[in-house]
């Protein structure tokens, strides 16, 4: 075998390696995103259910969003528990705008701003203090969503099913 024949073999052999090892990167990438957007799921439920949990431990926060609350503590839970929970929403179109999760989920998911920011009173905070402080093109999807939905009783309807 020439010293021409071994280097065509050896180029050869290098473009398998170099498609072999491109692959191979392709399908750790692959793996690398599913398990990204499975931990941002994750997340994404288990800060749902600490809001739920939270409803459980204070349900006067229930109540309060569908009146004028009472006091200024009262003003202050609610809205502590809105920008907690809209900080989340912001986080989660976060991870939709860089593709870490599906539109489908993120639709899913903001399905909650227009029963946090369903009533009259969590209008006035949202429109008030409430949207400072979020990215501007994060302000705009929430008016969007808000402008798109009618008020709503969700949480005084919530008091009367039983």
């Amino acid at each position: 075998m020439t010293i021409t024949e071994l280097g065509s073999l050896g180029e050869f052999i290098s473009s398998i390696v170099v498609l072999a090892t491109l692959i191979y990167l392709a399908v750790q990438v692959r793996q690398s995103n599913r398990l990204s957007r499975a931990q941002a799921r994750q997340t994404m439920m288990q800060v749902v259910q600490g809001e739920l949990y939270k409803l459980i431990e204070f349900p006067e926060l229930i109540s309060a969003m569908g009146k004028e609350p009472n006091s200024e503590e009262e003003r202050g839970k609610v809205a502590m528990w809105l920008t907690a929970g809209l900080r989340q929403r912001e986080f989660d179109w976060m991870q939709y705008k860089d593709g870490v999760i599906d539109e489908d989920t993120y639709r899913a998911y903001a399905g909650v701003i227009p029963i946090l920011l369903g009533t009259e009173i969590t209008r006035k905070w949202w429109n008030g203090v409430g949207s400072s402080g979020f990215s501007q093109d994060f302000i705009a999807e929430v008016n969007r969503i808000v402008t798109e939905a009618p008020p709503n009783n969700f949480f005084r309807a919530n008091l009367d099913w039983a």
